[in-house]
């Protein structure tokens, strides 16, 4: 019965108004509608925002991290080439080092036996 009803009173309201009363009617419910249509799209559109700020704000720490974490590495290969560097020079000198050793040692000059018979022989080659 409800329906009924109001369709007597669209009923009435054409007879009172005529189809440009219809028409004010329709349009005044359709932007009724509409209205609640942009309210509806307006928050959602708000929400999204607010959602995509939230993540642009994530990926700008993550961002930071990540130069962060560049920065050290930067800083550990600079050490790194000191520590290499130092290293380098270590090599040098046990080179150096061994060297003269090895060549003490084909000469035998550390060995006092070794040392008298160079002499003794020396000496008796000259007699």
């Amino acid at each position: 019965m409800e329906g009924l009803s109001a369709f007597a009173t669209l009923a009435n309201l054409l007879k009172a108004y005529g189809p440009f009363g219809l028409l004010v009617v329709i349009w005044y419910f359709d932007t009724k509608a509409m209205r609640k249509l942009n309210s509806q799209y307006r928050e959602d559109t708000q929400k999204i925002l607010a959602d995509h700020k939230q993540y642009m704000n994530e990926q700008k720490e993550y961002m930071k991290k990540i130069q962060r974490n560049y920065e050290s590495n930067v800083k550990l290969v600079r050490f790194y080439e000191g520590l290499a560097g130092q290293l380098k020079d270590v090599v040098t000198l046990n080179t150096q080092a061994m060297t003269r050793i090895s060549d003490d040692v084909n000469r035998n000059q550390y060995c006092p036996l070794v040392r008298v018979e160079k002499k003794q022989v020396g000496v008796k080659a000259n007699d």
